[in-house]
């Protein structure tokens, strides 16, 4: 989300070479907050000047409410500007112009970060999960059933696709067929382990792996 072209580029450039896709660029907040809830992203990049008198604040703000991190890349400098920026709660600042070893060093930082949330496409609808709420995770084919603590979602995708998105810990498979959230096991046997009432089979493949994280 950046108001030169040339700048846009050269960002998405690095962006791109670090193995990170670049779904939108922005260059004001019209379009900005339509690319934001057709496409939520897992991080973002906003310069505090936009376009005319838009504000890449106010894209914070709205990247704030959704729990989004993001990094200000920006010029200004002035105090009252700084402190509205602060105010958004970014995970850091880069001024411009910049060199390719700060984007790659922000770029890491993002991967540091362990989401919180992740967007399922479940039939025609786009829905946001939070991975704390799901329980486990069944494969059934192509398709993936996943049980949370309020509803049952059914997914198409492959268990491992899934679990390479998430990129959270305490998602773990158990099975060929299972992945469970070990936050929310309340007792374990010797081959299964059980969230509340539910049974869960653990593969002989997978038995220290899961004994190792409980």
């Amino acid at each position: 989300m950046e108001d030169d072209a040339l700048i846009s580029e050269h960002l998405s450039d690095i962006v791109e070479a670090q193995g990170f896709n670049v779904p939108a660029i922005c260059s004001n907040e019209e379009d900005a907050l339509y690319a934001i809830e057709d496409m939520p992203p897992d991080y973002a990049f906003l310069d505090i000047r936009l376009l005319g008198d838009d504000l890449g604040i106010n894209i914070g703000r709205v990247l704030k409410k959704k729990n989004i991190p993001f990094m200000y890349l920006t010029s200004f400098s002035d105090k009252k500007t700084v402190q509205e920026a602060v105010d958004t709660e970014p995970i850091g600042y880069i001024l411009k112009p910049f060199e390719t070893d700060e984007i790659v060093t922000a770029l890491e930082k993002f991967r540091q970060i362990q989401p919180d949330e992740v967007v399922i496409k479940s039939g025609v609808d786009r829905l946001k999960i939070k991975l704390n709420d799901i329980l486990y995770i069944k494969s059934d084919n192509v398709y993936l059933e996943i049980y949370s603590t309020d509803s049952k979602y059914l997914i198409r995708s492959k268990m491992t696709n899934f679990l390479e998105e998430c990129q959270v810990s305490y998602l773990v498979q158990v099975h060929r067929s299972y992945t469970v959230n070990i936050q929310r096991i309340t007792k374990v046997k010797s081959s299964s382990v059980f969230i509340n009432s539910e049974e869960i089979p653990v593969s002989k493949n997978f038995v220290s792996q899961t004994e190792s994280l409980l």
